[in-house]
């Protein structure tokens, strides 16, 4: 069951990603910045105000579920507007530099989530 479960959030979320580049399609990439940070911070506020639930249903998904929905309206946005910043020649160094810092950025969340989650 958890494997079919995993699954499932994986091709929500995927679908959910584009819908975010089509939302910066639709709306420009300033609105998707902004939209997506804030949602994103409700979720973490969710997950803090939930620290008493010890049920990983009602204590700690729906706050997760929340995070990720407003991550993935920045996934999109973001990575273009690196790469329009860029000149033509240096899109690979931008793709990599755009890579680590999005790869540091995400390290601590991941064992701040992992940590909160193994408190319970």
């Amino acid at each position: 069951m958890v494997n079919s479960l995993v699954a499932d959030v994986d091709a929500t979320l995927a679908s959910l990603i584009l819908l975010g580049g089509s939302a910066e399609d639709r709306f420009g990439s300033r609105s998707p910045l902004v939209v997506g940070p804030s949602v994103t911070a409700a979720g973490y506020a969710i997950l803090g105000l939930s620290g008493g639930d010890p049920s990983y249903w009602t204590g700690f998904l729906p706050g997760l579920v929340v995070v990720s929905l407003g991550m993935t309206f920045n996934v999109a946005p973001l990575t273009t507007t690196a790469f329009d910043a860029a000149p033509d020649d240096r899109s690979g160094t931008a793709s990599g530099i755009n890579n680590a810092a999005r790869e540091a950025g995400l390290s601590p969340s991941r064992a701040r989530i992992g940590r909160a989650r193994t408190a319970w």
